[in-house]
């Protein structure tokens, strides 16, 4: 028996749905940042590579943004696919973050590019303030995968989550 929808928004998904609207704004921000700061660079140093980087990274967050700001409106309104994609990526985050922090990829440069005999390097941080981060990260993701799977929560969301049933045990050996 599936219960009728929830139309009250629990709590959380509110704080929820309104992180992931500041992080989409966020993105988009630090895209356009991004890309006026490469553009910049390519005009000062009269390097194209920069100017193309800038453009790249404009292409890749400005979708990436709205696509989260629009992940963060179907939270907050309750919207079944919205509930879906948040539990597909939080168990994308479960099992990349732990892979990455035993391959060792939290190096901590966001950008190194080579200028002449220098070598530039962006958003340099130590690895265990990274690992750190990428430990916070993973538990804040499992704290709210198992709040997304609250009774009140898939009932907001219309959402039914079925769990098979145990198959019968086995009939007894006959003596």
């Amino acid at each position: 028996m599936v219960k009728a929808r929830t139309r009250t928004q629990p709590a959380g998904v509110g704080v929820l749905a309104l992180l992931t609207i500041i992080i989409g704004i966020i993105i988009l921000l630090l895209g356009l940042l991004m890309f006026i700061s490469f553009v910049s660079v390519s005009a000062q140093l009269r390097m194209p590579m920069f100017y193309i980087i800038g453009i790249a990274n404009l292409i890749a967050f400005l979708p990436l943004g709205s696509i989260i700001i629009i992940l963060g409106w179907g939270l907050w309104f309750g919207k079944k696919w919205a509930w879906w994609i948040t539990v597909i990526l939080l168990g994308i985050i479960i099992v990349f973050v732990p892979a990455s922090i035993l391959q060792g990829n939290f190096s901590g440069s966001l950008f190194v590019a080579r200028i002449g005999n220098n070598l530039v390097t962006v958003g340099s941080t130590n690895i265990s303030s990274n690992s750190l981060a990428a430990l916070l990260t993973l538990i804040i993701a499992l704290i709210t995968l198992w709040y997304m799977f609250q009774p009140h929560v898939r009932s907001y969301f219309g959402v039914s989550v079925r769990y098979p049933a145990l198959p019968p045990p086995p009939p007894p050996p006959q003596a």
